[in-house]
């Protein structure tokens, strides 16, 4: 009995192909997940499939065999009835798993177990090479390899979703976005339990930063985009046992663009982004926050997203002097968390407003770390005049000057204002004006329990008291 465990597509059957081929018999191959969808005779059906491999001296493939170890299984029993057929047959039985199980004693005798992984990089790139076959740049290849940890048959399903979306936009050749979307197909998507999925719709343009801060983040990206060639290429996958993920920081107040920032890198690098919440994560019942945390980490590796962990000191807070078994829990959860941050090989970026509180022993860990200053007026003016659209009526009357100089505020509260402008613009005079906008301020001040004073709104301070 041979166990070949391993993910969907990392070519398990090709191996039992392969075994059969030098041993020169047929393989006869059985779909128990087809059977149990059908509600088959499991019984009769075992007993007709090992009769027919004896009469035809061929192995036997049991695909989808963790099926019968579901919760779901309609007849636990079912498992049994296999095993026990198997156990009687003296031809050689081939276990094809994606997750791993163990068997009876009986069967542990005669086991051999095979593991499956998914592709190093060095081999994920060769298989995409071959099946695009010069479509597109070599870097390009490159890229697809290092962001999708996925197995060749993966590969091959991606590329043929990429053409049916192409073949709906009535083209033959697939362009990189095609690709993309395919990709993401493959991907698990069973991190919306615990997080949220951001469609990021954020570009370098819309991001305003001083021209460091963007280096930076150009650097986050390259990162990702070259992480293949570093590591394996150039060889220093071999002098790095754990930490080859990528940690990043964001850290700065409250609406400078640390998830826009985020956004940008996702729709840059053409992966889906998860914003974690920390409601659903951290449990008051001991080892269910780690269990949770297993959970993301683990769904994270197989959907090729990046984490998005927002208000991170909640969760990636400074450990404590153990006082009670309160503090004692926590440091172990955050010790759980520093473990699994080292292990993953994936992308997580942390965003704080307050920098100071999260655990040094994190800051150690993270790749860059970036912190997002409050803007100056230079930036301000800047963040002022891209959040209006093209399509959007302005009329001339807008002092972008005179509200960079004298509202020192956050972009998050620049673009509130904008919006609120614009709603109110809509149900007024269908043009925005900067009594509209002065309007709004007065309403996101009030909000955030900000004073409006003349000082601040000069010439335009009478137009706060109009209805």
């Amino acid at each position: 009995v041979c166990l070949l465990q391993g993910p969907y597509g990392a070519g398990k059957k090709m191996v039992a192909h392969g075994i059969c081929k030098e041993l020169g018999i047929p393989l006869l191959t059985v779909d128990l997940a087809a059977l149990l969808t059908r509600e088959a005779d499991i019984e009769a059906v075992s007993s007709s499939v090992f009769r027919e491999a004896l009469l035809q001296d061929s192995a036997v493939y049991l695909e989808h065999f963790e099926r019968l170890l579901s919760e779901d299984v309609k007849n636990p029993g079912y498992r049994d009835i296999v095993v026990k057929a198997f156990e009687d047959f003296r031809g050689l039985v081939f276990i094809a798993s994606e997750a791993p199980f163990e068997l009876g004693v009986n069967v542990q005798k005669r086991l051999v177990k095979l593991e499956i992984p998914v592709p190093d990089y060095g081999l994920r790139k060769q298989i995409w090479a071959k099946y695009l076959n010069g479509i597109v740049s070599d870097e390009e290849v490159s890229a697809l390899a290092t962001k999708f940890k996925f197995t060749g048959g993966q590969i091959k399903d991606a590329i043929a979703s990429a053409e049916k979306l192409a073949l709906l936009h009535e083209r033959e050749t697939l362009t990189l976005d095609e690709l993309y979307e395919g990709c993401r197909t493959q991907s698990n998507q069973k991190l919306v339990m615990l997080a949220t999925r951001i469609k990021p719709k954020y570009t370098w343009n819309d991001i305003v930063l001083p021209k460091d801060k963007l280096e930076q983040l150009k650097e986050v990206k390259n990162y990702i985009t070259y992480k293949g060639v570093v590591y394996h290429d150039w060889g220093f996958d071999t002098k790095l046992s754990l930490g080859k993920g990528l940690n990043v920081l964001f850290s700065g107040p409250s609406g400078t663009g640390k998830t826009m920032a985020a956004e940008v890198i996702a729709s840059e690098l053409h992966l889906d982004l998860y914003k974690i919440d920390l409601s659903m994560v951290v449990s008051k019942y001991i080892g269910e926050t780690e269990k949770n945390l297993s959970h993301i980490f683990k769904e994270a590796e197989q959907s090729n997203a990046i984490l998005f962990f927002d208000e991170a000191d909640a969760l990636f807070g400074k450990r404590s002097e153990v006082r009670d078994s309160h503090d004692r829990y926590a440091n172990i959860e955050i010790s759980y968390l520093l473990q699994k941050m080292e292990e993953n090989e994936g992308i997580v970026i942390l965003a704080t407003n307050l920098s100071q509180n999260i655990d040094d022993a994190f800051k150690r860990r993270m790749h860059f770390t970036i912190e997002f200053p409050f803007p100056e007026e230079e930036y301000r003016y800047k963040i002022w005049k891209s959040l209006f659209p093209k399509e959007a009526p302005r009329a001339d009357d807008i002092d972008f000057e005179f509200l960079a100089k004298k509202l020192v505020i956050a972009g998050g509260n620049i673009k509130n204002i904008v919006v609120t402008a614009a709603f109110l613009a809509a149900e007024d005079s269908r043009v925005i004006t900067m009594e509209h906008i002065i309007k709004a301020t007065k309403r996101e001040f009030q909000k955030i329990g900000k004073v409006c004073s003349p000082s601040e709104f000069g010439k335009y301070y009478e137009l706060i008291g109009r209805d």
